[in-house]
């Protein structure tokens, strides 16, 4: 079984959140069951045809390739009150899974690429969500890290390769978020900045109803840069923010709107709205290889999101992957998946012959194969 209690999307709410509790409840009593049907066949980590699933983590919720195109970055989501979490890397060769942060001998580098008074978190502050791999206009490679800590914050590392064929991290400095931030994804920017998307607004029982509801504003992104610090991207206030990332010239920002079910994209310079494109609760977006956006989508309901929120290795629900081309702005349903090995698909990343798929519950990645892409289960 997977460590202490596994942190789940939906039920991460404080106990002062009774009423907000009772009603997820509520509507989470229908699919309980259909969990509890397909609970044996999903804790068996055995492979269901050429879907495998690879047990060796807790709640992968977000992954990078690393610089050399040959291990992963994985954020192990701690939640969203701050539970502990920690980032780790995968070879995909050996099956090896080693940690990246917290890791004590690890220290700050003299210069700092966040903001100076932003400290260094300790292990039991560190509960990562979101990740972003970029190089920097120095050339170093940084990992930004959504941070759900005593505070939100962004955090900054350098990741370097040992003569061991190792990776390690370096943290370099943090930015903290405005009370009530409630975070979720990141992506780096041109000259040190970055975007990271706000889901509503935390400890706010009306906000996150609803937010699952879909309605309100109470979602946005937020832009920050070294030398304007932080404002709202325009055109972003939205019910519930998600993944977000940038087209490879930068002009165009795509970001994921879980609910009520769309992916937003935004003309960085004027902002703009230049298209909605339907794609239903989109989770986190990564780049393929041939320049298309893929993007993690839940196709179960929210009540079906809420039976997940329990000790359980894996998680049923029903996901697919969706290619946007970012020229065209057209999207096309790749591959599907629902119950064994593994359902709830948050972020994909290629590497070598194979898609790694992550959740945000569980004990494990799913790895298909590349060609798998447009096959239905």
């Amino acid at each position: 079984m997977v460590k202490g209690s596994i942190r789940r999307k939906w039920g991460m709410w404080s106990a002062s959140h009774r009423f907000t509790m009772c009603l997820l409840a509520l509507l989470s009593l229908n699919a309980n069951a259909g969990a509890a049907e397909v609970k044996q066949d999903i804790d068996n980590c055995l492979p269901v045809g050429d879907r495998v699933p690879i047990c060796r983590f807790t709640a992968p919720e977000d992954m990078e390739v690393l610089p050399l195109g040959d291990q992963l970055v994985i954020s192990e989501y701690g939640g969203l009150e701050g539970e502990p979490g920690r980032l780790v890397a995968f070879n995909a060769r050996s099956g090896r899974v080693y940690p990246l942060f917290p890791k004590p001998e690890l220290t700050a580098e003299p210069s700092v690429w966040g903001d100076l008074s932003c400290s260094k978190p300790t292990a039991s502050e560190f509960s990562p969500h979101g990740i972003h791999l970029s190089r920097r206009f120095e050339g170093q490679w940084q990992l930004l890290v959504v941070n759900h800590g005593p505070r939100e914050t962004v955090e900054f590392f350098q990741v370097q390769r040992s003569d061991f064929g190792r990776y390690e991290l370096n943290w370099r400095g943090c930015v903290t978020l405005p009370e009530k931030a409630n975070l979720n994804d990141v992506v780096a920017l041109p000259g040190g900045g970055f975007l990271v998307s706000h889901m509503f607004p935390k400890h706010d029982d009306k906000a996150m109803q609803r937010a699952i509801a879909g309605r309100g504003r109470g979602g946005k992104l937020w832009h920050w840069d070294p030398f304007q610090g932080l404002k709202v991207v325009p055109n972003s206030r939205v019910p519930f923010a998600n993944g977000v990332q940038i087209s490879a010239d930068g002009r165009r920002i795509f970001l994921n709107v879980y609910l009520p079910g769309f992916v937003r994209v935004i003309d960085r310079a004027s902002g703009e709205i230049i298209k909605d494109i339907p794609v239903p609760q989109p989770d986190n977006s990564n780049w393929l290889p041939d320049g298309r956006l893929i993007v993690a989508s839940h196709t179960g309901g929210v009540e079906q999101t809420l039976a997940c929120s329990r000790e359980m290795r894996a998680c049923p629900l029903a996901f697919q992957l969706v290619a946007i081309d970012p020229q065209q702005l057209t999207s096309d349903i790749v591959f599907e998946q629902e119950g064994a090995p593994m359902g709830a698909g948050t972020a994909m990343q290629a590497l070598g012959e194979h898609w790694y798929i992550g959740s945000f519950i569980g004990d494990r990645l799913l790895r298909v194969p590349a060609s798998a892409a447009k096959a239905t289960h």
